[in-house]
Parts: C-alpha cells; sequence; structure tokens
C-alpha cells in the first residue's frame, strides 16, 4: 500500500490522523444520547484533540516561517556581523522597487519583517543580492513624497531618526501600493513603541507627531535608474 511513498509521506501520516479524530469523534456525538455516561467523556476528547490540533497547526506555521526567514537569508549576502534570524523576526512582506539611497538609483526588494525592514539590490550582471540598508522599525518614519516632490505620485521614503539626511526613497507600482505599505510600516512600528518596555511615552509622542524635519532631507533630482 505505501510502496511508492516517499519518507516524507511515511512521516505526516500520524498528523493526518490526528486531524481526522475530531470528524469521528463528532459523528460518535450524534449518535450518542445526552444521558449516556460516555457523552460527557465524548465532549471532553473532543475538547483535548481540538486543542491537540491547534498546537500541531501552530507549530507547522512556525517551522514554515522558520523556513522562510532560512530561504531569504541564504539568498542574500550580508556583512558578517549582521544577524537577520532571531527567535521573534517574521517577514509581513517583500516586494520589488525602484529604490533611491544615498544618490544611487536602482532596483532592489525591500523586505518587511515586523521588527526590521531590509532594503537590498540584484545585480545585473551575476544576478548577486546584496543587503544596501537596514532600519530598524523603532527608529523609523515613513512619509508621503508625492507632496513633497513634483511628479512623484507613488514614492514615498522611510527615514531612520539616527541618519535622517540619509532617506531611502520608494517607487510603488501604484498608488494603492504606497498607501498599502506605508500603512502597514506605521502599524507595525506602532505596535513595537507601544510594546517595548525601553520606549517611553514621550518617544511614542514624537513618532506620533513625526518631529523630523523631512523637507531638509528630501531630494528632487534622481540618476536614471539601472
Amino acid at each position: 500500500e505505501f510502496q511508492n511513498l516517499a519518507v516524507n509521506a511515511f512521516l505526516i501520516k500520524p498528523l493526518q490522523r490526528v486531524c481526522k479524530y475530531p470528524l469521528f469523534i463528532r459523528e460518535l456525538l450524534k449518535f450518542t444520547p445526552l444521558s449516556h455516561p460516555d457523552y460527557p467523556n465524548l465532549i471532553e476528547a473532543l475538547e483535548k484533540v481540538d486543542d491537540v490540533i491547534k498546537e500541531i497547526n501552530e507549530k507547522t506555521r512556525e517551522a514554515e516561517l522558520q523556513t522562510q526567514m532560512i530561504e531569504i537569508k541564504n539568498s542574500i549576502t550580508f556583512p558578517a556581523e549582521f544577524v537577520l534570524i532571531t527567535p521573534t523576526r517574521r517577514l509581513v512582506k517583500s516586494s520589488e522597487f525602484k529604490i533611491y539611497y544615498k544618490k544611487q538609483s536602482f532596483k532592489g526588494t525591500v523586505f518587511f519583517f515586523n521588527d526590521l525592514l531590509l532594503f537590498t539590490k540584484k545585480h545585473i550582471f551575476d544576478e548577486k543580492i546584496t543587503m544596501k540598508a537596514h532600519f530598524s522599525l523603532l527608529q523609523c518614519i515613513v512619509a508621503d513624497l508625492s507632496s513633497k516632490i513634483e511628479k512623484k505620485e507613488f514614492w514615498f521614503s522611510v527615514v531612520n531618526r539616527d541618519q535622517p539626511d540619509s532617506p531611502i526613497e520608494i517607487a510603488a507600482s501604484s498608488f494603492a501600493e504606497k498607501r498599502e505599505w506605508m500603512d502597514a510600516i506605521r502599524h507595525h512600528t506602532l505596535t513595537l513603541l507601544k510594546s517595548s518596555p525601553a520606549t517611553s511615552s514621550t518617544r511614542f509622542k514624537k513618532y506620533r507627531s513625526g518631529t523630523v524635519n523631512l523637507n531638509t532631507v528630501f531630494r528632487d533630482s534622481r540618476p536614471p535608474l539601472l
């Protein structure tokens, strides 16, 4: 019966069997009178099996996220001192953008983690992907460039509070994509600020008010994209 199955198929069998138990128990409950002495035991068994399945699903999801982080780490060239994988770091989303940073324009992927923004560049000739910059969300301010610079309708900028003169400017493909990214970054940043024990209420209020002079850090000129 199992001659053509791979090893992974054998390993998943016990989990698949556990997931069938709730269906089996619910069928038993349909035909078990409330007055039957086994009825309370079946209810308790159903609750315990449901809890086990929830834990299995949670652990499976954690394993998938960890695998995803390892794949990202292996696809990018990082400085030796940079640590990407941490116990709590998870990928929120990623996308390719046109990016302007430190007087250079290039196309690259922005990886948005729950505590970090990672900016990369894919080189044309060898297709090697390298890290260009990374910002902790606790240090980030995101701004809409369409009101700062003409003809930048889909552009937004991420500013590191510690380096306000070196913003990273990003060109989304549409207004909807720009709003989606800006809102997501702000949401996760505020969540971190609220939950971080090292964050004072004053710092949180400063973030909400955006106390960085954005007009002094944006530039009008852009070299042609590579």
